[in-house]
């Protein structure tokens, strides 16, 4: 799918011509390839990992077919909205997770839940959330400004969403960082205009 999507949008973003469609063709043909051979294709490709001395848990879940295991998250969940419940006022502090988990939540939300209650730990994902989407709806004519943007989301929030913990995540501050200088050139600039 993945690769389909890479395929259409250099075609849909591409002038036709018989450049482009010379290598649109090969890319299509590796993609039928890939599909119709996807799992012959997902165990070589983990053979060439494990060779380069790269180890996914994810890819030998799903050659095993235990794709669906949570590996104990949904528990932690679980324990997260008790601990959520026993404190929602002050939470349990900054790392409490893992004093009452044993463990980080694997979630971002939760984690600040847990961690400030539900007044300030709201507070901390609405504003989260709020320079996120700013920055998303950010109107830049630079292209590399939306690859900058979706390299640090991914790996700053969608992350934290499923693995990790914020402390441990530098990404996620420097995306935060990136987010707030954004947003503030914005008004800046806006001040700059407006005041003239």
């Amino acid at each position: 799918a993945v690769i389909i999507g890479i395929v259409f949008y250099i075609l849909i973003n591409s002038r036709l011509s018989v450049k482009n469609i010379l290598y649109f063709i090969p890319l299509t043909l590796i993609t039928i390839f890939l599909s119709t051979n996807f799992l012959l294709s997902l165990e070589r490709f983990n053979l060439l990992l494990q060779y380069l001395n790269i180890n996914s848990r994810t890819l030998n879940l799903l050659l095993a077919g235990n794709a669906s295991s949570d590996s104990g998250r949904g528990k932690l969940f679980e324990y997260s909205i008790s601990g959520i419940i026993n404190n929602p006022i002050i939470g349990t502090g900054m790392a409490g997770d893992r004093e009452v988990l044993g463990a980080y939540t694997h979630n971002l939300f939760t984690e600040l839940l847990l961690q400030y209650g539900l007044i300030v730990g709201s507070f901390f994902i609405f504003i989260i959330i709020y320079y996120l989407l700013k920055s998303f709806l950010y109107k830049n004519k630079n292209e590399l400004y939306y690859v900058f943007f979706a390299t640090f989301f991914s790996n700053g929030f969608m992350k934290l969403m499923f693995s990790s913990s914020y402390l441990m995540e530098p990404m996620f501050f420097v995306m935060l960082g990136l987010s707030f200088l954004v947003i503030n050139k914005r008004r800046n600039l806006n001040l700059f205009y407006t005041t003239k």
